[in-house]
């Protein structure tokens, strides 16, 4: 059983747009890295780069080995694990501000990101093991992939800050941040696989992302209309 070639394709082609619009977001943004904030709390744009640096790094060591196996983790349940507020995100946050605050200039830190990631969607385009191991769990090639389009996704959307209830300006460049059309499929169809169903209709994407890691919290109107799921939320962070 080899590489399923067309959702391959999909989840590079939308890799590549996440990564290109968090490239141009942290270029607007320039020397203001260090100190401008995100969604992320307590995070400013250069910590929630070098975390994605690290994520990018994490995705070239898993793809240049082959796994054996059977999988036991797919695009969705990867995702389960990971809940905001526990110890582990806290570490990781302190390990997150300390190296982000060690390079000499945000420049520097943008141009590591800018190799890194183009290596990531080079590499995915023509990796030809169908099976990935990272952090402890085998998953395919794609569903790997279509976890690090959610991860991207998400990310970019914390490039800008939240002013209230559909804000979406970002910081630095003034223009609208937008999960590329691309990503849009992969990141609902995961976070409908996390809730169990589609949430209210009249959620766009962008609100259910802020709700689903817990950016924007449920108003009550939001959990009349979700019933008893409303406490899965958030769906992962």
């Amino acid at each position: 059983m080899g590489v399923d070639e067309l959702r391959r394709d999909e989840a590079v082609g939308a890799l590549r747009d996440c990564y290109t619009a968090i490239s141009r977001q942290v270029q607007a943004i320039g020397a203001a890295l260090e100190t401008t904030p995100t969604r992320c709390a307590g995070w400013t744009a250069a910590d929630l780069l070098f975390h994605l640096l690290l994520d990018a790094q994490r995705a070239l060591v898993a793809m240049a080995a082959p796994a054996e196996g059977d999988p036991d983790t797919d695009a969705v349940t990867y995702w389960e694990p990971w809940q905001p507020g526990s110890n582990r995100s806290v570490e990781h946050l302190r390990f997150v501000r300390r190296s982000a605050a060690a390079y000499r200039a945000p420049g520097g830190l943008v141009a590591q990101w800018d190799e890194t990631s183009d290596a990531v969607v080079r590499l995915a385009t023509w990796v030809p093991h169908e099976l990935i191991t990272t952090q402890g769990r085998l998953l395919t090639l794609p569903d790997f992939l279509e976890t690090l389009v959610v991860e991207a996704a998400l990310h970019l959307l914390d490039f800008a800050l939240d002013t209230g209830p559909g804000a979406g300006t970002a910081t630095g460049g003034g223009s609208l941040l937008r999960v590329p059309p691309q990503a849009e499929q992969i990141l609902r169809f995961t976070l409908d696989g996390l809730l169990g169903m589609a949430p209210p209709s009249r959620w766009d994407l962008e609100g259910y992302a802020l709700r689903a890691d817990g950016r924007r919290p449920l108003t009550d109107s939001d959990r009349r209309a979700l019933g008893w799921l409303a406490d899965r939320f958030p769906l992962l962070g």
